[in-house]
């Protein structure tokens, strides 16, 4: 019987590659992000991309979708 294995990531993960073209945020720039909290949180978005709204058109997201 043949051995049908092959590489795959897991189901939940992301691969990443270089997309930083792609938007107006970079992977490390969502990253660092995620780890501010409370005030510290809301003064980066507002520093680097005025409000969430900003910081949703470049990611090409809804804040509500």
């Amino acid at each position: 019987m043949a051995n049908n294995t092959a590489e795959h990531p897991p189901g939940n993960s992301v691969a990443e590659g270089n997309h930083d073209g792609d938007f107006g945020v970079t992977v490390m720039d969502l990253r660092e992000l995620m780890e501010l909290r409370s005030a510290e949180g809301v003064s980066k978005i507002q520093d680097t991309h005025g409000d969430v709204q900003g910081l949703c058109r470049r990611l090409k997201t809804s804040p509500i979708e």
